[in-house]
């Protein structure tokens, strides 16, 4: 009966013993006497600013930037304060209430909207830190309580769902609750927004709902604020209508296209502003008929030299990267082979030791063959999984 490594740990009272295995230097490379070799995250500051300026130069309009899930990963920090000084961006977007209040506390002035659900008893808080949440509900009432206690006005977001299902106030009520937050003391409509479904021909239908209900609010004498909409997979979609007053863009402000069909549609010059990389830990040499990785998921068919990397699907490095991606190591592309695991990724150097211990190994950054993008074409990881899922342990440089 055959059982998996996973199976057999699981059984209780297992007992394992390790070998003691002697490699000669022919075999395994010394290590250096010095520096970690973990792995780090890189964030292209001069990158975050080009691709601002791309999308300023494609809409013509103000950028809510968005910066959710850690800064897509990057670190909402060092994000925030780049992306906050471009002269064409004039707010910033998170999800979570701990991201805006880290923001706030790490000294970040830029105009906040807080794009997630919030408490009723966290208004205050966010009044007082000149947070903007967005609402779709009927809680008029706990926010003019909260804008009397504070002496802040509750400057807010109108969530209108024309479509897309999620979240929002379904558009045939919007107006209504348009009206009552308005008609309340000490609510203002900062914008009211929606968020598209990224099908083409419908979205065409949900822009038209979208606006029927901004005028329905002009007519009933409500200011909608910036009307907003188009995130960046719809600026390669739709057109100028799309772009309202404000567009509310996030995967391009990290230079990363959202789909590989628009790589090639030419109405941005994204440049990646992320890289994850990490050093050769351990180099050898395995025999023809041997393997590597959990369940022997590669076996060499010739002697083949094998670099091990300190970095794994616990760090955001995705499992799927066995499946097709390639580490550039020296200037050259070496695929990814085995499994990746938690802490660990193998990769294949040929008949030679084109690397060694202390090299430093790109699993993606800015260059061509190395972009984010690439790894998603080769191996099948969304690039959306590539940089919201680096772990948040991972130190982040800004270069």
């Amino acid at each position: 009966m055959s059982v998996s490594r996973r199976a057999f740990l699981s059984a209780a009272g297992a007992t394992i013993t390790v070998p003691t295995v002697a490699f000669t230097r022919r075999q395994a490379l010394t290590p250096p006497s010095s520096g970690s070799l973990d792995p780090w995250i890189e964030v292209n500051a001069a990158h975050l600013a080009h691709n601002a300026a791309e999308v300023a130069r494609l809409t013509g309009r103000p950028i809510l930037a968005v910066i959710k899930n850690n800064g897509y990963g990057l670190g909402v920090e060092p994000v925030a304060r780049v992306l906050a000084a471009q002269p064409g961006v004039s707010s910033l977007a998170v999800i979570k209430v701990d991201e805006a209040l880290r923001l706030r506390d790490a000294g970040v002035s830029a105009p906040l909207v807080l794009m997630g659900p919030v408490p009723p008893d966290a208004y205050d808080l966010l009044l007082a830190r000149d947070i903007q949440p967005m609402v779709y509900t009927p809680v008029g009432d706990a926010l003019a309580r909260a804008a009397a206690r504070t002496g802040r006005p509750a400057r807010v977001q109108l969530c209108v769902d024309a479509g897309l299902g999620r979240v929002g106030v379904p558009y045939r009520e919007a107006v209504a609750l348009g009206r009552d937050l308005a008609d309340r003391g000490g609510i203002e409509l900062a914008g009211t927004m929606m968020t598209f479904t990224e099908d083409e021909a419908f979205d065409r239908e949900v822009l038209t709902r979208f606006l029927s209900v901004v005028d329905g609010l002009r007519a009933a004498g409500v200011d909608p604020g910036r009307r907003h909409a188009a995130s960046s997979y719809t600026l390669f979609q739709l057109g100028a209508e799309a772009h309202l007053d404000m567009v509310r863009t996030g995967m391009v402000l990290f230079g990363v296209y959202p789909a590989q069909a628009f790589r090639a549609a030419g109405r941005m010059d994204l440049r990646p502003a992320v890289a994850l990389r990490a050093r050769v830990a351990y180099v050898k040499k395995i025999e023809a008929g041997e393997s590597a990785g959990y369940e022997r998921a590669y076996r060499a068919t010739r002697d083949t030299w094998i670099a091990t990397l300190p970095v794994g699907h616990g760090d955001g490095w995705p499992r799927a990267a066995a499946r097709g991606a390639r580490v550039r190591i020296n200037g050259r592309h070496f695929p990814v082979i085995a499994s990746v695991s938690a802490s660990h990724t193998l990769v294949e150097l040929g008949d030679t030791p084109a690397a060694a211990i202390g090299d430093v190994a790109t699993m993606f950054d800015w260059e061509e063959g190395s972009r984010p993008e690439d790894v998603s074409a080769a191996c099948g990881a969304s690039v959306y999984d590539l940089l919201m899922h680096l772990g948040a342990l991972v130190p982040r440089r800004v270069v």
